[in-house]
């Protein structure tokens, strides 16, 4: 299950969410020790979710694919998801509580006037709800277990002037256990974008055993990363793209793709663009730069060694090839020699008919 916090205005939003899985094995309800990111940014959402990680999955990749991001394709999305799980593991989904068979959502961008929160909802078979709020005003939203208590819990401590960050810490805690627990993962929202900011362990008392098997299955269709989004230098691997990328930031990265354009390869993006790229085609290993291409050594030769047996180093024509020091090509060079060449004949010519 899951736990999130959100505290809207009109010009900011803060929201925060837990990472922890709580998962049925034979009737029996068990903590998992593996992390799973419920709050996540796609495109220009911060999307919460609670309830299946299975249907959330899905969610999360059909959205990021979408073309159209919206509340209303988000919704759609939702659906579908929810009702193929439905459709596909009836048993599994009949067996499971209710508050653990679909998901809710809650999203939120920042729009022309300020920030607007949606929610969604299994009850009412996922309507959207919009919130928005005046300059000055605050309006507090939770989602997940405890959704209502945890609304009561806030409620006194927002009116008091609390720190807002030391009143979501104290609510994760006082509400940690069996459904809440893991890491606080946090993000603020405003007009220049979306902060991430480093998770922050939930003192927590786990009143479930913890399940000792690996669970293979969850990581399968999952994010494996070293540090939230939006916090770098990050190294991630993901089932959505079948990538593991190392990120300096959200446009420079280095990306290890297994198909991409049918061929396994290793992407440098610069400024969001592909500026170099590593890989095989057609039983040719490629190396390719979009603006400029550097081999260097710091010392020692550079070798170009083709195959013993009819390799060849090739370049298109003479002129491709240019020395930074002659200034010219060894097209121009060997032209050079031709002409001196021609000058020293025409020279030998007049000679002898002398």
């Amino acid at each position: 299950m899951s736990m999130c916090i959100c505290i809207q205005n009109n010009d900011e939003l803060f929201i925060a969410a837990d990472t922890a899985v709580t998962i049925s094995v034979d009737g029996e309800l068990f903590r998992t020790r593996q992390h799973f990111n419920k709050l996540r940014q796609i495109g220009p959402f911060l999307i919460f979710g609670s309830g299946s990680v299975d249907v959330m999955l899905n969610v999360y990749k059909l959205f990021e694919s979408e073309p159209k991001k919206t509340a209303e394709s988000l919704r759609d999305i939702v659906r579908k998801c929810c009702a193929d799980f439905k459709a596909n593991h009836e048993i599994t989904y009949e067996s499971l509580p209710e508050h653990t068979r679909d998901v809710a959502v809650l999203a939120a961008e920042y729009g022309d006037d300020g920030v607007v929160v949606y929610t969604m909802n299994p009850t009412d078979n996922f309507e959207i709800k919009t919130f928005t709020v005046g300059p000055d005003s605050s309006t507090p939203h939770t989602g997940g277990y405890y959704a209502s208590e945890t609304a009561t819990f806030l409620d006194p401590l927002l009116r008091a002037g609390k720190p807002v960050d030391q009143i979501v810490y104290n609510a994760f805690n006082h509400f940690s256990g069996a459904e809440v627990g893991g890491n606080i993962t946090a993000a603020i929202m405003r007009k220049d974008g979306v902060h991430f900011l480093h998770p922050v362990p939930i003192n927590e008392n786990v009143r479930l055993r913890y399940y000792s098997k690996p669970l293979g299955a969850f990581l399968t269709g999952a994010q494996i990363m070293t540090d939230s989004p939006g916090v770098f230098p990050r190294a991630q691997m993901s089932a959505d793209d079948k990538a593991f990328t190392v990120f300096k930031s959200d446009s420079d990265y280095i990306q290890f793709n297994a198909d991409y354009a049918g061929s396994p390869v290793i992407n440098v993006v610069q400024g969001g663009f592909v500026r170099g790229q590593i890989s095989s085609l057609s039983n040719t290993m490629r190396i390719s730069g979009t603006n400029n291409l550097q081999l260097t050594t710091a010392s020692g030769d550079i070798q170009l060694q083709p195959a013993s047996s009819g390799g060849r180093v090739t370049v298109s024509t003479w002129a491709r090839l240019y020395s930074t020091t002659d200034g010219e090509t060894l097209a121009q060079a060997l032209g050079g020699i031709e002409s001196r060449l021609s000058s020293l004949e025409s020279r030998v010519s007049a000679l002898e008919s002398a």
